[in-house]
């Protein structure tokens, strides 16, 4: 697989998406990533696995602030995903 990744494209999500108590609009789309990475190990087949991502633009352009929030599993809480999605909101 060469160095650039396979990604779909970003796509409009529902707002059902998110539990928060700010109006949030979200894009997702997904990569497709090697399974196994040269110096790492060896996959003659080049398997691939998709990895779904969900993005929330920055409301000031001039001047956006990133933040990342990667699941951790089994067993994501829910109830965290309303404070994250809120706190993401407060940083803009």
């Amino acid at each position: 697989m060469s160095g650039q990744l396979r990604f779909d494209g970003w796509y409009a999500c529902s707002e059902s998406t998110f539990d928060a108590s700010v109006n949030l609009a979200a894009e997702c789309g997904k990569y497709t990533l090697p399974l196994c990475h040269p110096g790492v190990c060896s996959d003659d087949t080049r398997r691939t696995l998709d990895v779904f991502v969900k993005r929330i633009r920055a409301v000031n352009s001039t001047n956006p602030k990133i933040l990342w929030m990667l699941q951790g599993g089994p067993g994501y809480a829910s109830a965290d995903r309303t404070f994250a999605f809120d706190m993401s909101a407060g940083i803009d």
